[in-house]
């Protein structure tokens, strides 16, 4: 059975964003997102498998929020 070829969902229209996606779209350091996703009240983190991936809205809210990362 052959399935048909999807296309690459573009990242910005992606609900979960790996921590390195993260990283490139905001240009926050892949070392200080890591740090982030792995604070135990982290508004934004979901674990997808053995993953620790990024709700991109819920972190969108949070960077409007925050002064400082």
């Amino acid at each position: 059975m052959a399935y048909a070829k999807v296309p690459p969902v573009p990242t910005a229209e992606k609900l979960i964003w790996s921590a390195k996606e993260a990283s490139l779209v905001t240009g926050i350091g892949i070392h200080r997102m890591e740090e982030l996703l792995r604070q135990p009240d982290c508004p934004f983190a979901v674990k997808k498998g053995n993953r620790i991936c990024v709700k991109r809205k819920a972190f969108e809210k949070y960077l409007e929020t925050v002064k400082e990362i």
